[in-house]
């Protein structure tokens, strides 16, 4: 499962979250394996780690080869698409990828911090 992290400054995030770890709960039934977090632009780093604890990485993806089909699919977020400098800009989450990418020895990645895994 996929999540927003949980300490996002979106309110709505963070109760998708806690609502997310909630309904995967490891039971003896349909145990859910491995749960991660993932920061959203201008949601989780605006927190600012001021708000719990703050999006730590551990889990990376390269995505050097995929990463202008993800930014042409951002696109169709009009809405939610701004113009740079601001963290959900074109330029900006390729400049995120970049980043995340060098801190794994990739061209480009996608972060992910790993909040549960059973084996």
């Amino acid at each position: 499962i996929f999540t927003p992290h949980g300490r996002d400054l979106n309110i709505e995030h963070s109760i998708t979250f806690r609502a997310t770890v909630t309904a995967v709960r490891p039971i003896k039934r349909d145990v859910v394996k491995s749960v991660y977090m993932y920061e959203v632009p201008s949601a989780t780093e605006w927190s600012f780690g001021k708000i719990g604890t703050k999006f730590t990485p551990n889990v990376f993806v390269d995505i050097h080869k995929t990463l202008d089909r993800k930014l042409e699919a951002m696109k169709m977020y009009e809405t939610e698409l701004r113009e740079f400098p601001h963290p959900r800009s074109g330029e900006a989450l390729r400049a995120v990828a970049v980043r995340w990418g060098s801190v794994a020895g990739f061209e480009a990645a996608e972060a992910f911090e790993l909040f549960r895994e059973l084996i």
